[in-house]
């Protein structure tokens, strides 16, 4: 025997540096003694013995640690202790720490992702001083009750004169222009801004080189400068110091470069490479027209102005004009709305729903986390009953939980960060147009949040397992092998883990059903035109041509390109279908009595060739079509949609009216066709067809419908429609199904976020029931062997394990369907032509929840029907 007190002697020596330590050591190695002979006696090796006697008590090295701890060591040192000794533990474990770091991960990357987009979309102050005092000013109830018209010319040039709440007023629009700079590159089509020379000073921002236009160069007559971006000044020009006074053509016309704006400046949107002075860009008529909307407005308000004030006044003098003009489509007020949240105002709803679902993911991450480390936790319950033994505070327990969670939660974070990094070039591929997406970036606040978010989470799944660890004393835990069941504290809280596992699970998958069946709505329905073999290309004439010469080149066009080969049939519109609003106006019919003031018809305008209906597969309801003698001065008639008629005619017939868009123009309708959608998720609106041949437009799109793959008539179209007109600005190409696919890109991509984060969320769930229940099987063997040695045959054993499974699934059911039928309101305004509380959609997802709920329980009741009573009972 001395031999072997020696022995334990040596090894405490190992671990100890004191001599009130190796004291301690002493007794602790000779009360291990003692078992290991007792363990001798029972007929053990004397290898055995001693590992057995050192198991019972947890290890020296563990009880030292806790002799040190009550001897008051620096919190410092301990907690290094901790991280050294948390990650031993979880190297020992490496599939355990594997799944618990990429569950984390998947949650944490998921987050920080999203909230990388809502940062730089929603949280970001704009690029400008002061950027609270920015205010988008719209006219109010033009038409309808509208708050957020935009601006006709005259009307804003009263508001600039008149308003005093104001720095500045600008007013701007969008200009798309052929660049062909005098480098010997190709012509490009470069997204513009036609704007008031007063917007740069509204938004306090000073060219890099050079100047912005002034007041005198704002005006008709005034020679035509240009201010371009950095990004433009050094892709096309080089860079060049010597770019100011350089002359490019835009549209034909030649411009002088007077400036290069600073790196990152981009008005209204990132893509605007250039800007030009709007008075002297677009007609007269545009700057006196009081019905004529299509400006967009800005202010920067005077120190001290609030919103309301500057409201109320721009308001005030808004109604004054309508008083002045009833008879002019103007607006009855106006609004003023703090720029930066208007901006986002559309995308705000669907960022922040996002948010919410990224969150219940890392909810469901949690909980998953939560219940590995509690069945870890059972089998360390032994190690910690012996520290508690011998002297260490449940605060050093929780302590040396928490940095071993807090150590899987932040790699967690660093693989979640790399997921994010990922996630976020996804988000910003799918999202097509969102406000300041481009100025999404993975930065310092980006990094501190996702430490922020790892720490809490590190915290939220290591406290349950270290509360259910430091409950039960030395005792307890040696005679742990005898219970032939958990406690039922302990496998309730596992239950309601796993309930709201479910319960989350499914609410994002209502929403995702939801989201699926509005989106197969919304791509099943009915265009208004045949949808196949058909590619467009938008285009315009060059400048300084008259009406004979602009109906002589379509007409030229369209007949060489109905001869091509591969063609079927081809037609010019103004406006493709699904393109958007873009135009309107208001008219009378001839006959009818004036309507009251302020009360107005408003319908889409449209231009087109004879042949266009046919070619777009538009039905002709009633009446004709336009001919090819609707030219120039004989271009008097038009041709109405049936929701046009349905509106304006809805107890005559159409046929023979003669609408007036003004004093001088009325036009008589021949004709009655199908409605054709320029919104997918709007209802069709009332459209008005006037002739393309009656040369008041030089734009236009080219339908045109192949006879097999449409992409393969694009080239020969083009080169036909560049020998036709040889100084042809680039032209836009595409196809009727990018088309389609344009239309529904937003709703697609909430679709494909839902989707992905529920379908994660579910898979989540079904990991974390299975999990539960499988070591539920491991922890309650004796008792399965047990019932099977009894009698229990395989389907008893199965209906038990099932229904321990189904229970909390159930629960979850419940909790989620409640959930989801309140939640699922957040998301009606993505939704078309289905109702929030869709019963078809909740009892489907419901039941495939319950279903792969079973299939996740059905593993573990079949591992339980195999186990054998003979081993299960010498376990024990």
């Amino acid at each position: 025997m001395r031999a072997l007190r020696a022995f334990f002697v040596r090894l405490g020596s190992l671990f100890v540096k004191n001599s009130r330590e190796r004291d301690f050591a002493r007794e602790l190695e000779s009360n291990l003694a003692l078992h290991t002979e007792e363990n001798l006696r029972s007929g053990l090796s004397l290898r055995d013995a001693r590992r057995a006697a050192l198991l019972k008590f947890g290890g020296i090295s563990q009880a030292t640690e806790s002799y040190r701890e009550r001897r008051g060591l620096p919190m410092l040192e301990t907690l290094l202790q901790d991280f050294r000794y948390g990650i031993r533990t979880l190297l020992k474990n490496p599939g355990f720490t594997a799944v618990a770091i990429l569950t984390l991960a998947l949650g944490i990357g998921a987050n920080a992702a999203i909230f990388t987009v809502i940062k730089a979309v929603l949280l970001e102050p704009l690029p400008y001083p002061h950027p609270e005092r920015l205010v988008d000013l719209y006219e109010r109830d033009v038409i309808g009750t509208n708050p957020f018209n935009i601006v006709s010319g005259a009307n804003f040039l009263d508001w600039q004169h008149d308003a005093r709440s104001f720095e500045q007023i600008a007013v701007y629009g969008e200009w798309s222009s052929a660049l062909s700079p005098n480098d010997g590159g190709v012509p490009e089509v470069v997204d513009g801004a036609i704007c008031s020379h007063e917007l740069f000073s509204a938004l306090k921002v000073q060219p890099a080189m050079g100047r912005t236009f002034t007041a005198e160069e704002d005006q008709h007559g005034a020679g035509r400068v240009a201010v371009i971006s950095d990004s433009l000044w050094k892709r096309r020009f080089g860079a060049r110091s010597d770019v100011l006074g350089t002359t490019v053509r835009l549209d034909g016309e030649p411009h002088t470069v007077i400036g290069v704006m600073p790196p990152g400046f981009g008005f209204p949107g990132r893509s605007v490479h250039i800007w030009l002075p709007v008075w002297q860009m677009v007609s007269e008529n545009d700057r006196q027209s009081r019905g004529n909307h299509r400006f967009m407005a800005i202010a920067r308000l005077r120190p001290g102005v609030t919103i309301d004030q500057a409201r109320s006044e721009l308001d005030g003098i808004a109604a004054r004009i309508k008083a002045e003009h009833p008879t002019e489509l103007t607006g009855r007020g106006a609004n003023v709305v703090r720029m930066d949240e208007h901006m986002v105002s559309g995308v705000r709803p669907m960022l922040l729903l996002m948010l919410g679902v990224v969150a219940s993911v890392l909810l469901i991450a949690c909980v998953n986390v939560t219940n590995l480390l509690l069945e870890r936790a059972i089998s360390r319950k032994r190690e910690v009953a012996v520290r508690v033994s011998l002297g260490a505070s449940r605060s050093r327990i929780l302590r040396q939980f928490l940095v071993e969670s807090s150590i899987l939660s932040l790699f967690g974070a660093a693989l979640g960060l790399a997921v994010a990094v990922f996630g976020v070039r996804v988000l910003i591929h799918m999202a097509g147009y969102i406000p300041r997406i481009d100025d999404v970036r993975v930065d310092g606040i980006v990094l501190a949040f996702t430490t922020a978010i790892a720490l809490l989470t590190g915290i939220a799944v290591g406290v349950a397992p270290a509360m259910s660890s430091w409950r039960a004393g030395l005792s307890t835990a040696m005679q742990e092998g005898t219970r032939l069941t958990p406690g039922k504290s302990r496998a309730l809280f596992r239950d309601a883990l796993v309930a709201v596992e479910v319960a989350l699970s499914l609410m994002l998958l209502i929403g995702a059903g939801l989201m699926l069946k509005s989106f197969w709505k919304l791509h099943v329905i009915d265009p208004g035109f045949a949808t196949d073999r058909v590619v467009a290309i938008r285009f315009s004439l060059p400048y300084k041509q008259q009406p004979p010469q602009i109906v002589n080149t379509f007409r030229d066009l369209l007949d060489r390109v109905r001869a091509t080969p591969g063609v079927e049939s081809a037609g010019i519109v103004s406006v493709a279908p699904l393109a958007g609003h873009f135009m309107d106006t208001t008219f009378t019919v001839d006959g009818r009595p004036p309507l009251p003031k302020g009360q107005f018809l408003d319908a889409v305008f449209r231009a087109a060739d004879p042949r266009y209906f046919k070619a777009m597969g538009i039905p002709l309801k009633r009446g004709r079509v336009f001919t090819e003698a609707d030219l120039l001065d004989a271009a008097d008639k038009a041709i109405i949609t049936e929701g046009m008629a349905q509106q304006f005619f809805p107890n005559e017939d159409p046929i023979g009216k003669r609408l007036r868009l003004d004093p001088k123009h009325a036009f008589e309708i021949v004709g009655i066709v199908g409605n054709t959608r320029q919104n997918l998720a709007r209802d069709p609106e009332p459209t008005m067809y006037f002739p393309l041949y009656g040369g008041d437009f030089n734009w236009g799109t080219l339908m045109i419908r192949a006879t097999g793959d449409p992409n393969l008539v694009s080239l020969p179209v083009q080169k036909i429609m560049r020998a036709v007109i040889p100084a042809l600005p680039p032209v836009s190409v595409t196809t009727t199904e990018e088309m389609m696919a344009g239309a529904t890109q937003s709703n697609r991509f909430a679709l494909t976020l839902i989707t992905l984060f529920a379908g994660l969320a579910l898979v989540l769930a079904s990991i974390g029931l299975y999990g539960v229940l499988a070591y539920s099987v491991r922890q309650r063997t004796g008792e399965m062997g047990i019932r099977i040695a009894l009698g229990a045959d395989a389907p008893a054993i199965t209906k038990l394990v099932l229904w321990q499974g189904m229970k909390p699934a159930a629960v979850g059911i419940a909790a989620g369907l409640l959930g989801g039928l309140a939640s699922t309101r957040l998301i009606q305004s993505l939704l078309f032509q289905v109702k929030p509380n869709d019963p078809i959609v909740i009892a489907a997802v419901a039941l495939v929840l319950a279903l792969i709920a079973m299939a996740a329980s059905f593993a573990p009741a079949w591992r339980a029907t195999r186990i054998d009573p003979v081993i299960a009972l010498r376990t024990e």
